[in-house]
């Protein structure tokens, strides 16, 4: 887990080190928690070329989908 000092949510959205300071598992817990957050509608979950991203990318898809969101990928 981060220390109190460390921000999850930054101007490009939510930064760590996968893997490190947090796992997949985390990742789910928390995309399904912003699914259920931000309530209706469809959603279109992004990434870029980073090794991580495919994992990152299934495993938020995963919450979202979990929470009752239609998701697209990008």
């Amino acid at each position: 887990m981060p220390s109190p000092q460390e921000r999850l949510f930054g101007t490009n959205g939510v930064r760590f080190q996968p893997g490190i300071s947090h796992d997949l598992d985390f990742v789910i817990k928390l995309s399904e928690a912003i699914g259920t957050y931000f309530g209706d509608g469809d959603l279109l979950v992004g990434r870029d070329g980073r090794l991580s991203s495919n994992a990152l990318s299934y495993a938020t898809v995963s919450g979202l989908m979990s929470s009752g969101r239609n998701v697209g990928e990008a």
